[in-house]
């Protein structure tokens, strides 16, 4: 069994958030190769605290008994203005607020256990199961550059971190929003020495749940899936309206879907650098030795290579995640 904690910036039932970390969870949580130990929150998706408190509504709603808890509120130095106006008011300056008008919460500040102890209780986690825990990072990696630089002797203890994040080579996308809104914090895991396999916005752009698949799941009775649909269906169809695709691509749902089949994926090992100054900042690219145009200019900055998911089988993905909600 794989023991893991998922360090997300969940935001489903949240107007114009994406779902794919739910439906990362969702597939953790029914697995029965994997025991989440605890969720952890970040901003990114959606604002920290509402990141929390939305982890705490979806296991209550599904009936999971995980712990959540609340870790970084700001990037390690990202000004964040610029994001969260997009990220936070782009749906309402779209008009597509109104899809949400059925299943946005009214989550808020009032909750109860709002402290920002994420990073210590992962690092507790891991002392307490040394080499047998995985990071599910699927957010901005502030948390876990935090865990790391606070926590150095925790490092290498984790068994393996397995990331959504990095963009190589998409059209009309210089950067993905995960290491977008912290380029340090992904340097930070980038360079460390812990076991990493990335699942690159290159590759899980190429995935798509259409309204057929969540129809599927919809019709699956048990709470886990009634959640999933109620809250996934208004982002299916902002998807659908804003980036020109059938469906909704669900990025975060390939490092969990890795940990119980790595056949679905296509692998290849690189050294991988991220771009922190400049118009470029942000930005990923791959940093091997006799891959790079200008060697003596550029050098891998860490000791060890990332494994890149490269392709995904799509079709088997979603039936994985079928089969293993309906339970």
């Amino acid at each position: 069994m794989r023991k893991i904690i998922v360090d997300c910036d969940i935001g489903n039932g949240i107007a114009g958030a994406n779902v794919d970390d739910g439906l990362a969870l969702a597939l953790a949580l029914a697995s029965p190769e994997i025991e989440v130990k605890a969720v952890t929150t970040v901003s990114g998706n959606v604002l920290n605290f509402k990141a929390c408190l939305v982890a705490r509504h979806f296991l209550q709603e599904s009936g999971y008994d995980v712990p959540v808890y609340c870790g970084s509120f700001r990037a390690l130095k990202e000004p964040t203005q610029k994001w969260r106006e997009r990220l936070d008011h782009g749906v309402e300056k779209q008009g597509l607020k109104y899809l949400w008008q059925d299943t946005e919460e009214n989550f808020s500040l009032a909750d109860t256990g709002m402290d920002s102890n994420a990073v210590e209780k992962m690092a507790q986690i891991i002392n307490d199961n040394p080499h047998e825990i995985t990071i599910i990072a699927i957010g901005p990696l502030t948390n876990v550059a935090a865990l790391f630089n606070q926590y150095p002797e925790v490092v290498n203890k984790i068994q393996e971190i397995v990331l959504m994040g990095g963009c190589f080579n998409v059209k009309n996308y210089l950067k993905d929003t995960n290491f977008g809104l912290d380029p340090e914090a992904a340097a930070v895991v980038l360079e460390s020495s812990v076991p990493c396999t990335m699942a690159p916005f290159d590759t899980t752009s190429t995935t798509l749940m259409k309204q057929e698949d969540l129809e599927e799941i919809g019709n699956i009775k048990n709470s886990l899936c009634q959640y999933l649909y109620k809250t996934t269906k208004p982002w299916l169809a902002y998807s659908k309206k804003t980036r020109g695709i059938d469906g909704c691509w669900v990025h975060d749902v390939l490092t969990v879907a890795y940990l119980i089949d790595e056949s679905l994926f296509c692998f290849k090992d690189h050294f991988v650098n991220i771009e922190l100054e400049g118009a470029f900042r942000g930005k990923t690219y791959i940093a091997d030795i006799g891959f790079l145009k200008n060697a003596d200019e550029i050098q891998p900055k860490s000791s060890r290579k990332v494994k890149i998911m490269t392709a995904v089988d799509n079709q088997r993905l979603l039936s994985l995640m079928k089969q293993r909600l309906n339970f």
